[in-house]
């Protein structure tokens, strides 16, 4: 679709480079999990040198304390969702924590259940 005549074309139409790697191969989705956590890790550090930086104000003000509990609740949130996705599917930090692994412990069960709840939606 083209724009109008005297009009820019929208900025979210498909582009070349878009179409030139395919986005189903193995290699491609191992490279956006990399990326996408080191995105993760990146903001989860951000948050933690923020949170740091501070508490080291000797005076802080309202600003500098609304920033620390902002830092805060994305240090603590970010930590509360990775432990939680890790211990969908497997021990976090490879200790046996109860309730944890609970996918692969239960992968039989929960296909059994998949397959036969058809009509359910």
């Amino acid at each position: 679709m083209q724009a109008p005549a005297g009009q820019r074309p929208l900025a979210s139409a498909p582009t070349a480079i878009a179409t030139e790697r395919p986005h189903n191969t193995e290699e491609y989705l191992r490279w956006r999990l990399k990326r996408n956590r080191t995105v993760a890790t990146g903001l989860l550090t951000v948050m933690a040198v923020i949170f740091t930086a501070t508490r080291l104000v000797p005076e802080p003000g309202f600003a500098v304390r609304l920033l620390q509990a902002g830092a805060e609740a994305g240090l603590v949130g970010g930590i509360a969702d990775w432990f939680a996705v890790t211990a969908l599917f497997r021990d976090p930090l490879g200790l046996p924590v109860p309730h944890t692994a609970i996918i692969p412990s239960n992968k039989e069960r929960i296909g059994r259940a998949l397959g036969s709840s058809s009509g359910i939606f």
